[in-house]
């Protein structure tokens, strides 16, 4: 028995409770494309808190989810991540703004149960990544996580 699993968690639901905790907005997204789980820096983002029914992104945030829904469902169809997908929205003060997202797949055996999404503001994350300086191999390493869960145990 590894040393996770004598507290009843896997190194994966400790990976996935550690980006909810971060400063990227971190999307959880089912089959059906409804937002499953957010963490606080989504909330932000939104405007809104995900609650704990989740919410469907077409109904609640249609612009957004005109954008997003082709690299989500790319994701769940193919199994491959969609990194550094510029998104560009209304802004609340009537201007644009621009959100670099990467989609991500949560794999439960050989399918793709969710998709994660992870926003940051700016085009400078993407820069970054366009320059070298981020590493897509590293990126990938990690983007599979076997058995998440929506709800932290």
């Amino acid at each position: 028995m590894g040393p996770l699993a004598m507290f009843g968690r896997s190194t994966d639901t400790i990976l996935l409770d550690t980006l909810m905790d971060s400063a990227i907005g971190v999307s959880l997204i089912d089959r059906d494309h409804r937002v499953v789980r957010t963490n606080a820096a989504m909330d932000e983002v939104n405007g809104f808190a995900c609650g704990p029914n989740g919410f469907d992104p077409a109904r609640e945030m249609p612009d957004v989810f005109a954008v997003c829904h082709e690299h989500v469902e790319a994701v769940l169809q193919v199994g491959e991540p969609v990194l550094c997908a510029e998104i560009t929205r209304s802004a609340p003060d009537g201007g644009e703004e621009t959100w670099v997202c990467d989609f991500l797949p949560v794999m439960k055996g050989d399918q793709v149960e969710h998709v994660m999404a992870l926003v940051r503001r700016g085009r400078a994350a993407r820069r970054k990544f366009d320059t070298g300086a981020i590493d897509p191999g590293v990126i990938r390493r990690g983007d599979r996580l076997d058995e998440a869960r929506t709800a932290t145990p």
